[in-house]
C-alpha cells in the first residue's frame, strides 16, 4: 500500500514537471514570436510600382540561394521603377540578382556587388547559422552575369561588409538603390544597413531580402527599424522596401535615417 502511493505520488509529480516544462516552452515560444515573427505591413507589389514599369529577366536562375521567381520579379521592377546610377549589393552570391539589376538601371548604371574572398573564403564568427552553407558553396565561383552585355558596369569587390570601405570603393558616388541580401545575422543585417545609410543619394531605395522566419535576425532588425521608419513589406516575398523620397501615405518621420 505505501508503495503504490509512493508510486502514484511520483507519477503525479513527473507529470506536474512535464505540464511545467510545456508552459515554459509555449511561453518561450510566445516570446519568440513577439520579438521575431514578421509584422511590417504587407503591400503589393502595385502599390509600389507604377503602372508596371518594363522588366527584364536576363537567363535568371532559380537554384538554392538564389531569390524566388517572385521576388526576383519585385527586385527588377522596383530597380526599373527608379531607374539607380549607382547601386550597391551586399551578398553577390552567383550573380543571378545582380544580374537582373544591372539589366533593369539607368543606361549608365554601375554596381558595385560586394562578395567575401572567392579563394579561402571564412565564415564570419558573426554570421548567422546557415550562412556558411552559401558562403562555401561552388555556385559563388560561377558568376550569371560574367560574359553578358552588363558586366563592364559591374564591380566586384571584395571583403567583410563589417570593415569595408564603401566610400572609397564608391570614389565618392552616393548610392541610389542598396540591395540587402548578405549574411543574415541580427549584426550584420544592422551593421549592413547603418553603413549604408551615410552614402544615400536624396532619392534613394534600399531593398532587404529573407524578411521571413528562417533567418530571425533579418527580421529581428528589420521589426525594430520598421516601428520607427515606413517600410514595407511585398506580400508574397520575404522581399523588405524603403524608399527614402516617399511621398505614399505611409510616409513617416525618417529623420533619423537620412
Amino acid at each position: 500500500m505505501y508503495t503504490r502511493k509512493l508510486r502514484k505520488l511520483g507519477l503525479l509529480i513527473q507529470a506536474r514537471r512535464k505540464l511545467w516544462s510545456q508552459i515554459r516552452y509555449e511561453l518561450s515560444d510566445m516570446e519568440w514570436r513577439l520579438e521575431h515573427a514578421p509584422f511590417l505591413p504587407q503591400v503589393e507589389l502595385a502599390e509600389i510600382v507604377a503602372d508596371f514599369p518594363a522588366v527584364s529577366l536576363i537567363n535568371p536562375g532559380f537554384q538554392g540561394g538564389n531569390v524566388s521567381p517572385e521576388e526576383l520579379v519585385a527586385i527588377a521592377s522596383l530597380v526599373a521603377q527608379y531607374r539607380p546610377t549607382t547601386s550597391v549589393e551586399i551578398g553577390t552570391f552567383d550573380g543571378n540578382t545582380t544580374l537582373q539589376i544591372a539589366a533593369n538601371s539607368a543606361p549608365d548604371g554601375n554596381i558595385f556587388s560586394l562578395d567575401l574572398p572567392l579563394e579561402n573564403a571564412i565564415v564570419p564568427a558573426e554570421a548567422a547559422c546557415g550562412d556558411g552553407q552559401f558562403i562555401l558553396s561552388d555556385a559563388r565561383q560561377q558568376r550569371k552575369f560574367k560574359g553578358s552585355s552588363f558586366a563592364a558596369r559591374i564591380k566586384e569587390i571584395y571583403g567583410d561588409s563589417k570593415t569595408f570601405d564603401f566610400q572609397t570603393a564608391l570614389a565618392g558616388a552616393t548610392v541610389d538603390l542598396a540591395f540587402i541580401d548578405g549574411s543574415h545575422s541580427y549584426e550584420y543585417v544592422r551593421n549592413d544597413t547603418e553603413r549604408i545609410i551615410p552614402l544615400l543619394s536624396r532619392t534613394s531605395v534600399i531593398i532587404w531580402h529573407d524578411y521571413c522566419r528562417s533567418w530571425p535576425g533579418v527580421v529581428r532588425y528589420l521589426n525594430e527599424l520598421g516601428k520607427s521608419h515606413p517600410l514595407v513589406h511585398i506580400a508574397g516575398t520575404s522581399v523588405v522596401f524603403w524608399a527614402r523620397d516617399n511621398r505614399s501615405n505611409r510616409q513617416q518621420n525618417t529623420s533619423n535615417l537620412v
